[in-house]
């Protein structure tokens, strides 16, 4: 990225905060601005899939503006600055992982340094514009559609799929989209969405039902999502003290590769503070034996599951108010392999928090959890 670009879109960024500012300051009740943000410096050590062992600091700076006009319009950016040093840069995989393309459909993410020993890049992870009114809702932008119940998989976020594996399990890729929100009531919600792609056979567009039955709450999903036709529903309710949840979604195409994936689960909080959340899901898109795993897929992200059985199980508690444990396990039921992520999390502040974690990978080496290297990670965050 040359440095002129880099500096308009800096320009850009800093008039808005300028811009906003003034308005408020000279009395403009219709102006408003909200601004917070974090740093992270996330140190990881491991092997790539060469075997060969790095270590790699990832810091991120998220700047997070939202700015108001009147009680209608609001546009929210989430920016990041993403620094990454260490010997994993000179890595092989590194260079591979470069190479995959977006998934986002503006190219607004910049690199502005790429070499052996530095990379800086520039992320959009949010922008848009949003109107509301009392009938309906529109938004414009890089957002993110938060479908499904699932904890572990969502077959029916088909717009934002993420690895279950990833460190950072709260960091989900934004969809550039247009979404009208219609509220038919204090408890439904019909939502349309519109994601393009540079062809229309690449693009999504999607329509979801949302209700409340008793105490459950119930989706229904239809859409096209690229080459793809999903149908697909979604529930949370409680029964007695504990929730459960379920979520599914049949998927067809031209090529006739039908399938249907689903899930199971439930979450329940003991007396003593213990929390459990356990979850079965099937994979209609997987393959019942390792040498049949689509590995080239996988590595690209164009699929985040290769088997089709899976037993997942969340564990937590709070040790004081301070410290808190968990653990985070996914069984791949048809072989046998293990991925599980033990953690250990401290409140230093009430804006600054430091985490420990380890992800042990177990099984055969053909195995989908048998072949990723143990990862061994220090987070600290810190919030404004």
């Amino acid at each position: 990225m040359k440095i002129k670009t880099l500096s308009h879109y800096s320009f850009l960024f800093f008039l808005m905060l300028l811009f906003c500012e003034t308005a408020r300051t000279q009395g403009n009740a219709s102006w408003g601005i909200d601004f917070k943000g974090y740093f992270k410096s996330l140190s990881v050590v491991s092997e790539t899939f060469q075997d060969e062992r790095y270590f790699l600091d990832v810091s991120r700076l998220r700047l997070q503006p939202t700015v108001r006009y009147g009680e209608n319009l609001v546009f929210r950016l989430e920016l990041d600055n993403q620094f990454l040093v260490g010997d994993y840069l000179k890595t092989e995989e590194f260079e591979y992982v470069k190479k995959i393309p977006s998934r986002t459909w503006l190219d607004m993410d910049q690199t502005v340094i790429d070499d052996d020993n530095f990379y800086w890049k520039l992320i959009f992870y949010r922008a848009f514009l949003s109107y509301y009114s009392d009938w309906a809702d529109v938004s414009v932008g890089r957002q993110r559609f938060a479908w499904g119940t699932g904890k572990f998989f969502n077959p029916t976020d088909l717009l934002n799929p993420y690895d279950p594996t990833q460190i950072e399990r709260q960091e989900r890729t934004g969809t550039d989209a247009v979404s009208l929100d219609f509220h038919l009531g204090t408890i439904t919600k019909s939502s349309v969405v519109y994601a393009p792609r540079s062809t229309w056979e690449n693009s999504s567009l999607a329509g979801r039902f949302k209700t409340t039955i008793k105490s459950y709450d119930v989706s229904l999903l239809f859409g096209k999502f690229g080459r793809n036709r999903a149908l697909g529903f979604d529930t949370y309710g409680y029964v007695g003290d504990g929730g459960i949840y379920a979520e599914g979604a049949y998927t067809w195409n031209d090529e006739k590769c039908d399938f249907f994936s689903f899930v199971l689960g439930g979450e329940y909080r003991l007396p003593n503070g213990l929390y459990l959340d356990g979850e079965y899901f099937y994979n209609g898109a997987g393959k019942s034996k390792p040498d049949d795993y689509d590995w080239d897929r996988f590595l690209s992200a164009e699929i985040l599951a290769l088997s089709q059985n899976y037993f997942n199980l969340s564990l937590g508690y709070d040790v004081t108010p301070l410290w808190r444990v968990e653990d985070y396990t996914i069984v791949n039921l048809n072989d046998q392999s293990l991925f599980t992520a033990p953690n250990v999390s401290y409140s230093v502040t009430s804006d600054l928090f430091l985490d420990f974690g380890i992800q042990f990978f177990a099984g055969a080496e053909q195995d989908e959890y048998g072949t990723p290297s143990n990862v061994y990670y220090l987070q600290l965050q810190f919030f404004f």
